[in-house]
């Protein structure tokens, strides 16, 4: 499980095919603290650690994962969003997110909302049933706050 809150941005090095998907190979200081068989969230999506080293490490993206998320289109060079998983002996801040993937949706419209737009989400007809009427975390379409990261420049590969 995850809270969402963005820990890290990573730079992903390095993407190419494997029998079972893709192998994705992300570098990031949160690599060090990660091992053989953890989960992470990348850009939001549950991933599996195959291997690591200090500085990076990989997971293979399955082709429904590749199908239905941002990840079947991502490529070296690309940043993504990382997460540990929660660890419940500490403060727990955002929610409680699986990172599996339930639907699809679609970008329904950008309005201007400040200094960072609202995206508009309408969720594809089979996640409708999930959606919790009155709260308004739930409600469709569902908006959610563009972020971007403080990351600038393209760091070299190690």
């Amino acid at each position: 499980m995850f809270t969402g809150l963005i820990e890290a941005v990573g730079i992903v090095r390095d993407v190419g095919p494997t029998p079972g998907g893709r192998i994705l190979e992300v570098q990031s200081p949160l690599a060090a603290e990660l091992g053989d068989g953890d989960s992470v969230a990348v850009s939001g999506v549950c991933l599996t650690v195959t291997s690591r080293t200090s500085s990076c490490f990989q997971a293979t993206i399955s082709p429904e994962t590749m199908r239905v998320t941002t990840l079947g289109s991502v490529e070296a060079g690309d940043r993504v969003n990382l997460e540990r998983p929660l660890k419940f002996d500490g403060r727990l801040g955002g929610h409680f997110v699986l990172g599996h993937v339930d639907g699809v949706g679609r970008v329904a419209g950008i309005e201007p909302a400040g200094t960072r737009p609202d995206i508009v989400i309408r969720p594809s007809r089979g996640v409708d049933p999930f959606r919790y009427p009155g709260r308004a975390s739930a409600r469709w379409p569902q908006r959610a706050r563009r972020r971007t990261s403080g990351c600038a420049g393209r760091e070299g590969r190690t």
